[in-house]
């Protein structure tokens, strides 16, 4: 089986580094993958803003164009977070693994302020 993890965690800086990082280690160790990796020694992200949430759903498109271009080439892709996958629900010949890791209620509970159309994106991805 053909497997891509996309993600922003494979061999981020030391400050960046949390559970995704090490989920994306621990996949790397167990399969045979190749790694799609934005941001920081991946792929550059044309839309900046601070507030993660606004970038994730300005960038959407562009993560949307890069993984569809690639699953040609794949079997199974492996997102190890929902907001990689946003605008993926038309791709339905893509087998996907999502890892929701934290969610907009989790976000919301640790007191963090989630924009709806992020809620609604997160959403749509996951019941695609």
């Amino acid at each position: 089986m053909r497997i891509l993890i996309v993600t922003e965690k494979a061999n981020p800086p030391e400050a960046l580094r949390d559970g995704g990082s090490r989920l994306v280690r621990t996949l790397c160790q167990h399969l045979e993958a190749d790694v799609l990796q934005f941001g920081p020694g991946g792929l550059v992200y044309p839309h900046h803003r601070s507030c993660r949430f606004e970038r994730r759903l300005a960038n959407a498109s562009f993560v949307r164009t890069e993984v569809e271009r690639r699953s040609v080439n794949y079997d199974a892709i492996v997102f190890v977070h929902v907001s990689m996958a946003f605008g993926l629900q038309s791709a339905s010949a893509i087998y996907a693994v999502v890892f929701p890791m934290f969610l907009a209620p989790s976000y919301i509970a640790s007191g963090e302020t989630v924009p709806t159309g992020y809620a609604n994106a997160e959403r749509e991805a996951l019941q695609a």
